[in-house]
């Protein structure tokens, strides 16, 4: 960053432009490290003729300004100072009230050359070793990688640039003598003008003129004599419209409602890719999930995009969280946890029958189950998780599992799952074991010993024992 700096304030130092500001340039390369030679070579060529140009120009400019101000100031009686504006306000006596702009170069150069006076070099080593109990053992990384040596530190230059930069930086925080003495003037100057008004002197008014010393705006005069232009046609106010819903809306036909309803449902589902990019997952499953169970009857056209949706070949290791929220969702309003706002159920404020309830959950576990089973998926991931982490394992789906067990290439994958129910279903337990021994009965060899090995395992566990003893 510093060698850049340093680099950039090379390229304008060339700059013939640059010419007034030189003097600060070349204040900030030293401090930035640069040799002096390094200047001198950036320096313009003509910078001998072009100082003599701004020389001249600047006096052609001094001279006709400074006649104008005395013939302003004659003509007038009266000068009036800048710094005596605002005086009249009742803040403008608070000793926290901010130096005017005007006399903030003085307060400046009042305490530069207060600093200037006292730093010498005893001062200065005074400081260092007062600062020594604080500094760290070892030099830190970021202070040592930035720290630049200047050529022409202790010069009489580099004193009297760092006690303008000192006085800069007080003044700025009215701190110091220069803005102790600015504060005291404009309080002696403020006192004066109350006296005489108190005396009954004539106190000319304050000119509306800025502190930077530009005049507002004048009105523009108008000649003697010159008549008034036409006057304005009034505008006619325009009446306000104000919305409202019942007037400047219908509300939609069935068939509008249902096309409406059916388009967004494509549209939630084709997100899936933009969804999953997103990391979203779950929130997409959440509000598919939602729109078909709980604001609006699903059509069976809607029902069955749904599971194919979910047992789509290539993409059901990925929907297996959507078919579990389905499931569960419709297990929860089947006991009652949350409400269908079914518009067939509204005049029973939202509930339906429990066998309704129950036969809609059974219809959709069976219709998932039986359709992976169909096309030969009943071995992927889906179909066990379904019977896993579903909240109930209905007769049905119990009947569709021990079809997946008869299967002459996959039953072991059917079996393994039907263990796992009797390891973790309490209550389906003895139905579990009944199905296990129905199995085992079977005329396919391999199913016939699957099944047996699997009881011979079941019964090493203690919790087991009474199960089997009364089937055998």
């Amino acid at each position: 960053m510093r060698k850049e700096l340093k680099a950039h304030l090379l390229r304008i130092l060339k700059h013939p432009s640059s010419l007034p500001l030189h003097l600060r340039i070349t204040t900030l390369l030293t401090d930035l490290g640069a040799s002096q030679s390094e200047i001198n070579r950036s320096m313009p060529a003509n910078i001998a003729e072009l100082r003599r140009k701004a020389s001249k120009r600047q006096t052609a400019v001094e001279e006709p300004a400074a006649k104008k101000k005395a013939k302003k100031d004659d003509a007038s009686g009266v000068p009036l100072d800048d710094d005596d504006y605002g005086d009249d306000e009742p803040g403008a006596t608070d000793g926290g009230a901010p130096i005017p702009d005007s006399a903030h170069q003085s307060a400046i150069d009042i305490t530069a050359e207060f600093i200037y006076e006292r730093l010498n070099p005893k001062l200065v080593a005074n400081l260092v070793l007062i600062s020594l109990v604080t500094l760290p053992d070892e030099m830190p990384a970021a202070f040592a990688s930035s720290f630049t040596q200047i050529a022409t530190a202790g010069t009489e230059q580099h004193r009297r640039h760092l006690a303008r930069s000192m006085a800069t930086q007080a003044t700025a925080q009215e701190l110091g003598p220069g803005a102790e003495q600015m504060r005291k003037e404009k309080l002696a100057k403020f006192m004066e003008r109350q006296s005489a008004r108190k005396d009954g002197a004539f106190i000319p008014p304050t000119p509306a003129v800025h502190i930077g010393g530009h005049q507002g705006p004048k009105p523009p005069l108008v000649p003697l004599g010159a008549l008034p232009g036409p006057a304005p046609i009034p505008a006619v106010p325009k009446v306000k419209q104000q919305f409202n819903i019942f007037t400047d809306t219908r509300e939609l036909s069935r068939e509008e409602a249902e096309s409406l309803f059916e388009n967004c449902f494509h549209a939630i589902m084709k997100a899936e890719r933009r969804v999953r990019q997103g990391g979203t997952m779950s929130m997409h499953h959440v509000v598919l999930v939602r729109i078909a169970t709980r604001f609006y009857p699903l059509p069976e056209k809607l029902h069955n995009e749904l599971i194919e949706f979910i047992v789509d070949a290539t993409q059901h290791r990925h929907r297996t969280d959507l078919a579990l929220l389905w499931v569960t969702e419709l297990y929860s309003q089947y006991q009652g946890f949350t409400v269908c706002f079914n518009h067939d159920y509204m005049a029973t404020y939202g509930q339906a029958p429990k066998s309704v309830l129950f036969e809609k959950f059974d219809s959709t576990l069976c219709s998932l189950l039986q359709k992976l089973l169909d096309k030969g998926q009943h071995k992927e991931a889906l179909f066990h998780k379904l019977l896993l982490d579903c909240p109930l394992v209905t007769t049905n789906a119990l009947n569709i599992l021990e079809k997946a067990c008869l299967d002459k290439v996959y039953g072991a994958f059917g079996i393994t799952t039907l263990r796992e129910l009797l390891l973790t279903r309490n209550r389906q337990r003895s139905e579990l074991v009944d199905m296990l021994f129905k199995l085992s009965f079977y005329d396919c060899p391999e199913v016939k010993q699957l099944c047996v090995d699997t009881l011979k395992e079941l019964c090493s566990l203690k919790y087991m024992h009474h199960l089997i003893d009364l089937r055998l």
